[in-house]
């Protein structure tokens, strides 16, 4: 196991109900768009969270607060410290052309990636239940290659309601871009079959997955997917890769 090292919040945005975007000093090193880090807080535990941007001095870490630790965290302020070990797993596909399809919270670990390839993505088509459950709503706004779609419209809002296939549905697009989706188990099932009737092949289909993890290493086997383990072969797998596993991931 890597040895934590102390690091300090320097900045925390609100970006949604219960997710927030920690900003703390890099001491990490060379951190790939696509991989994860363990957070840690004394007396509390760690949790693995995915890094939303990377930055020589710092990185970001946009958290939803779900359990012990992601709670403790929420109540720490600027100036505080916690601990971090990492970065663990695999980094998203090198490619000339991105087309990335994310649900929800699921736009976290892309952001990273569009920040380091903005000129290689033709297209982010990114849904959630209601505008303000997105994320990144400013990042959103300059973002020209956005399409985006709510499940439910809440007053103000304007975007298209739907799910985030009906925007691939009804896009035109060439087969030809690498495509990396984020999100639920079932948002990926059902975006998948939507790219392969707009004739993705699944060797240029990938999917960053969650699952419990605690060494990040493969060891305590609790991140286990047929016979790979997230934390170590993954987060991001290739669709032909995980389609026919056991547990129905997708």
């Amino acid at each position: 196991m890597d040895k934590l090292k102390r690091t300090k919040i320097l900045k925390i945005k609100e970006e949604a109900p219960d997710i927030l975007t920690f900003r703390v000093q890099n001491k990490l090193g060379g951190i790939k768009p696509g991989q994860f880090i363990f957070l840690s807080i004394n007396t509390v535990g760690e949790a693995p969270i995915s890094v939303s941007s990377i930055n020589e001095d710092y990185i970001e870490l946009t958290v939803k607060k779900l359990g012990l630790v992601t709670t403790a965290l929420f109540q720490k302020k600027v100036g505080d410290i916690v601990y971090i070990r990492g970065p663990y797993g695999n980094c998203f596909p090198t490619a000339k052309q991105y087309v990335l399809v994310a649900g929800g919270f699921g736009l976290a670990p892309l952001k990273a990636l569009i920040e380091k390839k903005q000129k290689n993505v033709k297209k982010l088509f990114y849904g959630a239940k209601t505008f303000e459950d997105m994320i990144f709503k400013d990042e959103l706004k300059k973002w020209q290659f956005s399409e985006l779609i709510v499940e439910r419209k809440t007053k103000g809002c304007h975007l298209p309601t739907g799910l985030v296939t009906d925007l691939i549905e009804k896009a035109k697009m060439r087969p030809i871009s690498t495509v990396i989706i984020c999100g639920p188990p079932i948002m990926v099932r059902f975006v998948s079959q939507s790219l392969e009737k707009k004739g993705f092949k699944d060797k240029k289909i990938y999917a960053s997955l969650e699952k419990t993890m605690y060494c990040g290493t493969g060891l305590c086997g609790h991140c286990n997917i047929g016979s790979y383990y997230v934390c170590k072969d993954g987060p991001v797998f290739r669709l032909d890769n995980i389609k026919n596993f056991e547990e129905k991931i997708i």
